[in-house]
């Protein structure tokens, strides 16, 4: 439907609104981030000729493209989706195995963001001396008591 919908002029249109609507809907579907945003912005500077279900929507859809950031893990689970989709509809050529190998990529990205996160903090907790872990003292405290009271 988008590659029907790229040509269409908007002024020649009997319907722009419906005509932005769905050239939007396009768009965020297959994650062209961009050009949904400028679609579901010029569909919002029409907002007087707006149906509630179009603006309602059309509002959703910029506040989830707003909060989309890029290689995040909702990022790539769409991207998998619509890899997914492709597949489906037997798409398996060079397209869809570069989306495929940026998947991959990304999610080699994250992985390896995690392993250093998890890395620094074990080595912050590391480097902090027990004398400033006041309950690994009591814990001592505690302990040599109780074997004090074992001893008697």
């Amino acid at each position: 439907a988008a590659l029907l919908l790229d040509g269409l002029p908007l002024d020649s249109s009997v319907d722009p609104t419906t005509l932005l609507f769905c050239k939007a809907a396009c768009e965020y579907w297959l994650l062209e981030i961009e050009e949904a945003a400028q679609s579901v912005a010029k569909l919002l500077e029409r907002e007087k000729e707006l149906p509630v279900r179009y603006r309602q929507l059309a509002l959703l859809l910029e506040t989830d493209i707003t909060s989309l950031k890029e290689d995040s893990l909702d990022h790539i689970s769409r991207r998998m989706r619509d890899v997914t989709r492709r597949l489906e509809l037997g798409h398996a050529g060079p397209g869809v195995q570069a989306v495929q190998s940026g998947v991959i990529d990304s999610l080699d990205k994250l992985i390896k963001k995690l392993e250093e996160q998890k890395n620094s903090r074990l080595l912050e907790v590391q480097a902090v001396p027990v004398a400033a872990c006041p309950m690994v003292g009591r814990w001592k405290t505690a302990n040599s008591l109780v074997g004090k009271a074992v001893v008697k």
